[in-house]
């Protein structure tokens, strides 16, 4: 029964993060450089690497290649950050 919860709650974590990603693009400021850096490999080093290169490494399978689908693949990769953040907090209460 616990690991049925457990399960709920990260599922209820990711669509919290995942429902209405869908608004236009340009709505946060720095979201379009970041997809022009992730879609013509560049970077200025003041985003956060694995902001970057995770969706870089992603985008090697998916070969995605309209800002549209590359900010869907980054607000998708970003709500799975946040699931993945209950379930660390999850491990370390677990040990306290």
């Amino acid at each position: 029964m616990k690991t049925f919860l457990f399960i709920l709650i990260l599922f209820t974590s990711f669509a919290f993060n995942f429902v209405n990603n869908d608004f236009p693009l340009g709505y946060h400021v720095d979201e379009i450089k970041k997809v022009s850096f992730i879609l013509e490999n560049r970077q200025d080093f003041k985003h956060p690497l694995l902001l970057l290169q995770i969706p870089r490494l992603v985008n090697l399978v998916l070969d995605w290649d309209t800002p549209e689908a590359i900010t869907f693949l980054g607000r998708t990769l970003s709500a799975l950050y946040g699931t993945l953040i209950v379930f660390i907090t999850y491990l370390i209460a677990r040990k306290l």
